[in-house]
């Protein structure tokens, strides 16, 4: 089944006009009706449908001008493309300013009706993406509406569930008995309960005030910032990228899968000795071996962790699986 022709309304007060461009455009395959005056024109568009609309500036009665602003006056309003057969500047100014989405300099040849085929057939491809974009816009923000509800009602379940958690802890602390308590046993059930109700804390911040914890400008504004595009890779790209070409200088410049335990200096050297039972020296040892550093315990002291009270999750989402629209959803 061929796809339907495109509706055109073409106003204008030329009545031998309006009879040549409907059978000229028809045979390029577009479905024209023509109207006389700007209020007749103005009443096929609210009884009928149009994909696009075309008008005369000079006309008796109401001109272009003000029949352009009757049309945009009608709730979801077709395209409209401005004709006249002047090229006077301030007349296509007022036409696009007053919602007119092109301008035609109307003349007497066959270039004239070319070109309104062409410009009907790119303002409908043009309206017909708007509109495809409206839907994707629409569906998403359907979407994101979905997804909201099922995160508050996900809070509000891990948010019971928490309570119940924090109630049966003190339960178990007040339970237990001061003879009984000599491992501190008690202490530690307390601080377990401070450390849940922080997380339900957190829990309720993060999906009801709609706080926006951190946000990255990246793009053309972290190019024009920096100098530079800003790339995301995968640690483990990275790392094996670097191995590799340090390797390719110095095969035995760097050793993987080497856990560090303890390190001995003398006034010249410092030797690392590793899980495995192997050893390295040199001049300088480095410990940037991670919030565990073997190195950093045995210079500073073991050191207890403690909970900053925040939770973060990180994901990798493949960017062919990403929407077409950038919708920013805030919970």
């Amino acid at each position: 089944m061929s796809p339907p022709l495109s509706r055109v309304l073409y106003i204008d007060d030329d009545a031998a006009l309006c009879r040549l461009i409907v059978r000229s455009l028809a045979r390029k395959g577009f479905d024209v009706t023509s109207a006389c005056s700007g209020p007749d024109g103005v009443a096929l568009v609210e009884r009928e449908r149009f994909d696009v609309i075309a008008v005369d500036h000079y006309m008796p009665g109401r001109d272009g001008i003000a029949t352009l602003e009757d049309l945009m006056a009608i709730e979801d309003c077709p395209p409209v493309v401005y004709v006249t057969g002047t090229d006077e500047g301030k007349i296509a100014v007022a036409a696009l300013k007053s919602g007119a989405v092109d301008y035609i300099v109307k003349s007497a040849d066959e270039d004239f009706l070319d070109l309104l085929a062409s410009t009907f057939a790119q303002v409908v491809a043009q309206e017909d993406l708007r509109r495809a974009r409206d839907r994707a816009e629409a569906d998403l923000r359907a979407t994101n509406q979905r997804l909201e509800a099922l995160l508050r009602e996900v809070n509000h379940r891990v948010a019971n569930n928490l309570q119940m958690v924090m109630s049966f802890v003190g339960m178990q602390a007040n339970a237990i008995a001061g003879d009984l308590d000599a491992g501190g046993a008690r202490e530690v059930l307390r601080k377990t309960q401070a450390r849940i109700a922080t997380i339900a804390q957190i829990n309720r911040r993060l999906y009801s005030t709609g706080e926006l914890l951190q946000e990255m400008p990246l793009g053309s504004v972290h190019e024009s910032a920096y100098g530079a595009k800003y790339y995301h890779l995968h640690r483990a790209d990275l790392h094996a990228a670097l191995a590799a070409t340090v390797r390719e200088l110095d095969p035995a410049a760097i050793v993987l899968d080497s856990a560090a335990r303890h390190f001995s200096e003398t006034r010249d050297s410092v030797t690392v000795q590793f899980a495995s039972g192997a050893t390295a020296s040199g001049d300088l040892l480095i410990g940037a071996d991670g919030i565990k550093s073997a190195v950093r315990s045995q210079i500073v002291g073991a050191t207890q962790a403690e909970f900053t009270g925040y939770v973060s999750w990180r994901a990798i989402v493949p960017s062919s699986r990403l929407p077409p629209a950038r919708i920013l959803l805030r919970l």
